[in-house]
C-alpha cells in the first residue's frame, strides 16, 4: 500500500505538469546523462582500481538519447564538460554541462552540483572553485550560469550526524531541484517533490536569517516557487532520455 501510494501521487504530479503547456511549444531534454568523460569517479574504490563510471562512447548516448527522442543534447559528466566541446566541434547543437563534485565544508560532505551553459574559461573557474560550494555558487550566480541540485537525498560523507541544518541551507542557496532521477528510487522523488513544494517565503526568509545567508548571492528569489527538474542519470545508454525535462 505504501509504494502504490507513492506512486499515484507522484504520478498525479506528473500529469499535472503535463498539462501545463502544449506538447507543441515544448523541447524535451535529459538533464542528467554521462558517457565515458566520466572517468574519474567519486567513490575511492573506483579511484583506487582507475575505473571509469562507464565506458559508453558519446556517439552511442547521443544515439539512444535521440532514439528516446530528446530535442536537445546535453552530457552531464563529472567535474568536465569534454564530451560537449567535442560535440560542439563536430557541430551538433548542445546545451554544454557538467556535473561538478561539490564541498559542503561544515558539514564535511560532497554534494553534486548540475551545472549549464558555460564557456570554456568559467569551466575552469567552476573546476577551482569547487572545494567551497559557497564559492561554487556565488560564481554561477555572478556568471548567470544556471545550476540543479540533482538527487537532494544522496551525497558523498563520513559524517554521521546529518541534520536538518544542511537542507535549509540547501533551500536558501538552490531555486532548482532534481525530483526525478532515474537511478533513485521512488520513495526519494517523492520524498523531495514534498520537501521542495513545501519550500514557501517564509520558510526560506527564515532559514536565510538564521544561517546568515543571502538568497540573492545565489540568484535565489524566495519569493518564486522552486524549479523542479528530471534527468535518467543514466551511465550505459539504456534508460537516457526515457526521462527528463521538458
Amino acid at each position: 500500500k505504501f509504494r502504490n501510494s507513492l506512486t499515484d501521487e507522484f504520478n498525479a504530479y506528473l500529469f499535472r505538469e503535463s498539462q501545463r503547456f502544449a506538447s507543441e511549444d515544448t523541447l524535451r531534454i535529459d538533464l542528467h546523462c554521462h558517457d565515458m568523460n566520466s572517468d574519474t569517479p567519486d567513490e575511492l574504490w573506483g579511484r583506487i582500481l582507475g575505473l571509469p563510471e562507464t565506458w559508453l562512447e558519446t556517439g552511442k548516448l547521443v544515439k539512444r538519447l535521440n532514439r528516446n527522442g530528446s530535442d536537445v543534447i546535453t552530457i552531464t559528466n563529472h567535474n568536465n564538460a569534454r564530451s560537449c566541446w567535442a560535440l560542439l566541434d563536430k557541430g551538433y547543437d548542445v546545451l554544454v554541462g557538467a556535473e561538478f563534485t561539490c564541498y559542503f565544508p561544515e558539514a564535511n560532505l560532497y554534494l553534486h552540483v548540475l551545472t549549464y551553459g558555460f564557456s570554456p574559461e568559467q569551466e575552469v573557474v567552476l573546476f577551482e572553485t569547487r572545494q567551497n560550494i559557497y564559492q561554487f555558487l556565488r560564481y554561477a550566480a555572478e556568471q548567470d550560469i544556471p545550476v540543479v541540485l540533482p538527487h537532494p537525498l544522496y551525497f558523498y560523507t563520513s559524517n554521521e550526524n546529518i541534520d536538518l541544518v544542511l537542507f535549509e541551507k540547501l533551500a536558501v542557496m538552490f531555486q532548482r531541484f532534481e525530483v526525478l532521477n532515474g537511478q533513485r528510487d521512488l520513495w526519494q522523488s517523492t520524498l523531495t517533490l514534498n520537501w521542495a513544494q513545501g519550500l514557501t517565503p517564509e520558510k526560506i526568509l527564515a532559514y536565510a536569517k538564521k544561517h546568515n545567508l543571502d538568497p540573492q548571492d545565489f540568484n535565489v528569489d524566495p519569493h518564486a516557487p522552486k524549479i523542479l527538474v528530471g534527468g535518467s542519470d543514466d551511465h550505459m545508454g539504456i534508460f537516457a532520455g526515457q526521462c527528463g525535462t521538458r
